[in-house]
């Protein structure tokens, strides 16, 4: 790789880093003008940190606060989305400390990892939002999930109550809760009746 070929392959892959919280796939890498024989070259080197078998960061790149949510987007090949009790967590909603790491993944993955918890599904992009290196259910759908789920009412509870206090209209929350399974609306039901301080 001659050196003005060297400066664009890294701007490409830094460029590309940069909107993923600094990690790249090795695909991503080859996409950049890395060939495969130069991967354990830049790890060798000190370069690039191996964080999985084909998933990279860069050691130049600070970290973030969310390293463990872009390492499980790449682990789902990137076709995960950070949901449930981990999306709380992420839009600081409630006072949530999941054990595992929750992705929506598409119906027919197959992966597993102790460290996960899935929930298969299609998750329209209106219900996304794409912070660097990850995709996140919107707070009223994490929210919703949740009122469809096993998160203890009171839990659910502190997370609603936060989210209007931050600006989520009482009624979107109500209008979008139609479609849940009517376990789930009732739990909704009762989180938004909820006595406003706790």
């Amino acid at each position: 790789m001659v050196l003005e070929d060297r400066r664009t392959a890294f701007q490409r892959l830094y460029l590309l880093a940069e909107s993923q919280g600094g990690y790249f796939g090795a695909g991503q890498a080859i996409s950049c003008g890395y060939g495969y024989r130069l991967h354990n070259f830049h790890v060798h080197r000190g370069s690039w940190i191996r964080v999985a078998r084909g998933v990279f960061r860069l050691r130049a790149f600070p970290t973030g606060n969310w390293e463990d949510l872009i390492r499980m987007w790449f682990w789902s090949l990137r076709r995960g989305v950070v949901s449930h009790e981990s999306a709380l967590a992420f839009h600081r909603l409630g006072d949530v400390l999941p054990d595992q790491i929750h992705l929506t993944v598409p119906p027919g993955f197959r992966k597993r990892d102790e460290a996960v918890a899935l929930h298969h599904g299609d998750i329209p992009a209106v219900d996304v939002e794409n912070p660097p290196g990850f995709r996140v259910t919107t707070p009223v759908r994490s929210l919703l999930d949740c009122a469809q789920g096993a998160l203890p009412q009171e839990q659910l509870n502190a997370a609603i109550r936060d989210a209007i206090r931050g600006g989520v209209p009482r009624w979107r929350l109500g209008e979008r809760g139609t479609a849940l399974t009517e376990r789930g609306r009732r739990r909704l039901d009762a989180a938004l009746q909820a006595p406003a301080t706790a």
